[in-house]
């Protein structure tokens, strides 16, 4: 089968690689099409993600290595102790770039007959963008600002509304970006190329917001979370950081009495107990495929590129180098 592989950085290519042989709880799922996790990816393409370093992590600890974590595509084949999939079902869950992904069962989720592929693949990133929204515990009628209209930005905002915030305020330098963020329900867009996005929020709230998600992995976007906040307000670092962040604890920080918290990737391991946690990751997909389903969650218009997957190459020097314009979530066509 054909894989993308980054066998080093800033060079990207595609394989022949073994079709993946399933474990007792795996699905083999053949792609239809895979979304480009752009921030995360890069981190890999440019061999600045923290764990090729740290090697903490059980995952992308050294190269060659399969990117993405988004693919949809119908199930060819289960494990011998799977029992909720079977030969034909349509999915989508946490696979790599491939003709063909080995995905765990908790990794996975059936598609309704009206949810497309396409829009399927943004379930994933809309789990780890709902996980962190639950992380900002936001109270009815909350001010949320939300600085980054990325996919998870854009994501975040919609779960904000959803959640029961008043005012959702979104940030970014991208007015392409900041365009299907205000189709999609916010309550204010702000330039930061063109306005003061801490004047603009003070001017709105009067107290500064209540919650602020960062969701650039910008280190400057952390720094001026603490400026956007209301005194005892929340700050939640959705974003990827691959730098360190400087805080100064002893200005805004310690003065406001504020908290900021830290949020992962689709949500708490399966099967812990109730008691612990209510969402972990497998229902936080599952949930984020309904809300896509009833059009709660609207995806259709943050995609904005479509690919064959033989382009990724250049797919990625663009996206690196800035010159892949207006983008949002790009889409790989594995037909």
């Amino acid at each position: 089968m054909k894989s993308i592989v980054i066998k080093r950085p800033y060079h990207v290519e595609i394989e022949n690689t073994e079709i993946p042989t399933l474990g007792l709880k795996d699905v083999l799922v053949k792609t239809k099409v895979s979304g480009i996790s752009s921030g995360t990816e890069m981190t890999l393409y440019r061999g600045t993600h923290p764990n090729l370093k740290t090697k903490k992590w059980n995952y992308w600890t050294e190269y060659p290595i399969y990117p993405g974590y988004e693919i949809a595509g119908i199930v060819t084949e289960v494990g011998r102790s799977v029992k909720d999939f079977s030969k034909g079902d349509r999915v989508v869950g946490l696979g790599t770039h491939g003709e063909y992904a080995k995905i765990p069962v908790n990794d996975l989720s059936k598609l309704p007959n009206n949810v497309g592929f396409e829009e399927s693949t943004l379930a994933v990133l809309g789990a780890t963008s709902m996980h962190a929204i639950r992380r900002a515990n936001i109270r009815y009628r909350d001010t949320v600002t939300i600085i980054g209209a990325g996919v998870v930005g854009i994501l975040a905002m919609q779960h904000a509304k959803l959640s029961g915030a008043g005012i959702v305020i979104i940030i970014d330098l991208n007015k392409e970006r900041l365009n299907i963020a205000d189709r999609l329900g916010a309550d204010c867009t702000i330039n930061a190329g063109i306005d003061n996005p801490v004047k603009k929020v003070w001017e709105i709230t009067g107290i500064g917001s209540d919650i602020v998600i960062e969701a650039t992995g910008n280190p400057e976007a952390v720094k001026q979370s603490l400026l956007l906040v209301r005194e005892r307000g929340h700050i939640v670092v959705l974003g990827y950081h691959t730098k360190p962040v400087e805080l100064l604890l002893g200005d805004d920080f310690y003065h406001k009495e504020l908290e900021i918290i830290s949020t992962r990737a689709t949500g708490p391991i399966p099967g812990l107990p109730y008691s612990y946690i209510r969402w972990t990751s497998d229902k936080n997909l599952k949930e984020a495929v309904n809300l896509i389903s009833n059009n709660d969650l609207k995806v259709r218009e943050m995609i904005t590129h479509v690919f064959k997957y033989k382009e990724i190459k250049k797919i990625y020097e663009e996206i690196d180098k800035g010159s892949l314009k207006g983008y949002c979530q790009i889409i790989l066509n594995w037909e």
